[in-house]
């Protein structure tokens, strides 16, 4: 048996029949009507399915299948408000859609306007009539007399514009299957779409929804009905077989919203049983029915409002939809390995049918976009897309790749600006490396690691003095904008050329042009041999920005887990946290404080483990937890991974979320403080509330026994320093500390991208603190450095090689070091 099936849209003015007329066919109420006009908002299917029947005239009259899937559309008018362009909207795409567009009039509108001409919806299907075939029906011919409609009958025929002109009544359910006939004799002959038993492809969600708006057109007057709007906020069955629903009824003010509800709630109680009542009897089983009301100014002037409102759909019900659409459906493809995007917005994606997805795989997109699998729920999986979403469509396969994100990793990537996905984003050409490491993967177990006791030195007297790190380290630097955070990160990295640390610079949510800057500066001062720069800017999609760290540290676990050093600094976790929350608030997991998702800390933490010192021994590291493949059988002890991480505060605020969750992961903390930023003093580093908690085993013994006190001393001259600001009368062991800790202070600025070798700091920290210089002015402090530092290089090279190599400082090389600092003083004294 031939079959045919096809789309129909039914266009037509305001009141014109239209939903009647779908009702009618169907049998069975599925449009809500009213008396009053623009009823309908949305598109609603309807299908009518009808298996051996005799529905084609003529000499050539066979036996004949036919499914004919009636888009019912809101009347057209002009609009006015951004509610009115949807409705508009609607109804094009189902002009669109349609292999049949049936035009309904209304008859005595027709007679009153005698120009068909002059009807709207005449007026949006002509421009498609030369593509598609158009029925026009004249609707409620039970209302105009006999000679009327057979004259506008003859003349809409005689202008050889429609393919058939059909006189009807959809309410009176006379001449309908004269008007059903002409459309299936235009129909082509195509298998079935739906299921014959389907009537519909919205959900029992949608129908209640729409009945309940029914119900306020019946019951409330003039233009309330118009500013109200319905949106489904629980559709859910309980375990006494009763289903929950409550449904938020909107309006645009408060007084709308007291007519809803009513004097003492009366209004919306009785709404609320008329309702009820009508439900249970579409679907069939009991229902616990909540109306509320929300108010909601100008929503229908408001398109992101609407846009909420149309997409309050749930992804397992579009899923419900589109099984229907697969039924029969013939594909060679593997069904558990591709998936179909039910949604795409805002670099995440909605994907049916990845039922044996993994968390953290990585999925194809059409036109070669990637995605990462990470919300994996009972019907659906959360997509993060790493790229552009306009290519995207509803619809579109997404195919399994069955690799966990991972980057490319090895020696080839050094001097390399790069994503978070190991693509070059210097123009030098591909990165050749077959080695991948994992994005996400567990930090290494306790017994894999080792105590942290090698120093790293950052070049800076400061830090390298009073909060020493050492390789394996976690160290936060957090402070307020423009305080040096990422200069400190930078002066760090320059400081390891020659001292076999790998470097890796993420610059997560960070201006273009900023990194374009840092890598300047690197390329500059010779430190991109061994530095890669990953790149996630602020224009970079949400995705890439939260996992750009995650990178960072694949990369840097490559150098630890070979035996090597590397550094890796997050700049910053401040904008990564941001961008998580963005991810999560998209995929609709619960927020928690400041709208953060309730792992915001878990994100952080397992990155930050990450950062280790590796066992010496070669054979247990080798069974280090979670190796990848790639690793295995070039893995060796003794290296490590030393983490610095920058956190972003806002004035001054370092108890809040983000900062204080990060400070208790970390081993320590460099804080830069604002106000000594603006008093010159920098870096800026508050040594009162900048700590290393480990980094202290690393230090050299020279710098052990130097700077020993200088962390109270400058403590201690700070609150001195407060005091005598009032003017008092100071002592003499006052005054002597206050000129002491001027020239400590002095002693410990440093300019940018000058770090400093560690004997050289050693040298000039011993001169200051046994108090050579205290009859030094303090505005001559930085010169008579420069002096001390070249007339040791010169005159002394053997006692900083001492202390480089051996990292002690003897009797013999202190008195070296105090003699020629005597000579020099004697030039700078007052």
């Amino acid at each position: 048996m031939n079959t045919k099936a096809g789309f129909v849209a039914i266009i037509g003015e305001p009141n014109a029949g239209k939903s009647t007329f779908l009702n009618t066919v169907l049998g069975q109420k599925l449009s809500i009507v009213t008396r009053k006009p623009q009823t309908t908002r949305k598109k609603i299917s309807g299908i009518f399915t009808c298996d051996h029947c005799d529905k084609l005239e003529g000499s050539n009259k066979e036996r004949v299948g036919f499914q004919v899937v009636f888009l019912d559309t809101p009347g057209i008018i002009f609009p006015k408000y951004s509610l009115h362009k949807e409705m508009m909207k609607h109804a094009d795409r189902a002009i669109e859609d349609a292999d049949v567009v049936l035009l309904l009039v209304d008859a005595c509108s027709l007679i009153q306007k005698k120009d068909i001409q002059q009807n709207l919806a005449f007026q949006k299907v002509m421009p498609c009539l030369p593509k598609k075939k158009c029925i026009l029906a004249i609707n409620k011919i039970d209302l105009a007399e006999q000679t009327q409609i057979q004259r506008m009958y003859d003349c809409l025929l005689s202008l050889n514009v429609f393919a058939e002109v059909v006189p009807f009544s959809a309410l009176l359910n006379e001449n309908t299957e004269r008007v059903i006939h002409e459309l299936v004799e235009r129909l082509p002959y195509s298998p079935y779409f739906f299921d014959p038993e389907d009537l519909s492809t919205e959900t029992d969600r949608f129908f209640v929804s729409e009945f309940v708006r029914e119900k306020i057109f019946e019951r409330y007057d003039e233009e309330m009905p118009y500013a109200t709007e319905t949106v489904i906020e629980e559709f859910s069955d309980r375990l006494n077989g009763k289903t929950l629903i409550r449904i938020a009824i909107i309006v645009e003010r408060p007084s709308q919203k007291a007519i809803i509800i009513g004097n003492q709630g009366k209004a919306i109680k009785h709404l609320g049983i008329v309702c009820r009542r009508e439900i249970e009897s579409f679907l069939g089983r009991e229902v616990y029915l909540e109306l509320f009301v929300k108010i909601r100014k100008d929503w229908r002037k408001s398109a992101n409002l609407l846009k909420s409102f149309a997409t309050s759909i749930k992804p397992d019900e579009i899923s419900a939809i589109i099984r229907k659409q697969l039924l029969g459906f013939d594909s060679s493809t593997e069904v558990a390995d591709v998936g179909t995007v039910l949604q795409v917005g805002d670099g995440i994606a909605r994907v049916y049918g990845l039922s044996q997805a993994m968390s953290g795989e990585l999925l194809e997109f059409p036109n070669g976009v990637i995605g990462m699998a990470l919300n994996l729920e009972e019907d659906n999986v959360g997509v993060v897309v790493f790229g552009q979403t306009d290519h995207i469509r509803e619809g579109d396969v997404v195919k399994r790749t069955k690799i966990l994100a991972s980057i490319p990793v090895g020696e080839e990537m050094l001097g390399r600006v790069v994503n978070p996905l190991g693509e070059p984003l210097d123009g030098k050409g591909a990165i050749k490396t077959t080695i991948r490491m994992p994005i996400e993967r567990t930090a290494p177990g306790v017994i894999y690691r080792s105590p942290v006791n090698q120093p790293l030195q950052t070049g800076i007297k400061a830090i390298d003095s009073m909060i020493p790190i050492g390789r394996g380290q976690r160290e936060l630097i957090i402070g307020d904008r423009q305080t040096g955070k990422t200069a400190v990160a930078i002066d760090t990295i320059i400081n390891q050329k020659g001292k076999g640390v790998y470097c890796i610079y993420v610059a997560t949510g960070q201006k273009a042009s900023t990194v374009a800057q840092v890598v300047a500066i690197l390329e500059e001062q010779g430190a991109m041999e061994y530095t890669t720069v990953i790149s996630a800017t602020a224009a970079e999609a949400a995705p890439l920005q939260f996992i750009a760290p995650f990178a960072g540290a694949a990369f840097g676990e490559y150098f630890r887990d070979t035996g090597r050093h590397a550094l890796v600094i997050y700049d910053d976790l401040s904008k990564q946290a941001v961008a998580y929350r963005q991810v999560s608030l998209l995929l609709k997991r619960p927020p928690g404080r400041e709208a953060y998702p309730g792992d915001v800390f878990y994100l952080h933490s397992r990155l930050l483990e990450r950062a280790a010192k590796i066992t010496n021994d070669d054979e247990l590291a080798k069974k280090m937890n979670n190796l990848p493949d790639d690793l295995k059988g070039i893995v060796k002890g003794g290296g490590s991974l030393t983490a610095l991480p920058i956190i972003e505060t806002q004035a001054g605020d370092v108890s809040a979320y983000i900062p204080t969750n990060v400070i208790s992961i970390t081993d320590g903390q460099i804080y830069l403080e604002p106000n000594l930023f603006n008093q010159g003093v920098r870096p800026a580093i508050n040594v009162g509330i900048s700590v290393s908690r480990v980094g202290g085993n690393a230090q050299i013994k020279a710098m052990k026994k130097v700077a020993g006190t200088l962390r109270l001393d400058l403590a201690q001259y700070r609150a001195l320093e407060s005091f005598a600001k009032f003017g008092s009368d100071l002592d003499k062991a006052t005054q002597a500390q206050l000129t002491r800790g001027q020239r400590m202070v002095e002693i410990l600025k440093q300019k940018q991208y000058q770090p400093m070798a560690v004997e050289n700091q050693v040298a000039i920290i011993y001169v200051g603190s046994i108090g050579l210089l205290d009859d030094v002015p303090v505005s001559t402090i930085r010169d008579f450095e420069e002096d001390f530092l070249n007339a040791m290089e010169f005159l002394s090279k053997d006692v900083l090689e001492s202390i480089k190599k051996s990292g002690a400082l003897d009797d013999a090389s202190q008195e070296s070091i105090k003699k020629i600092a005597l000579d020099i003083v004697a030039k700078y004294k007052k």
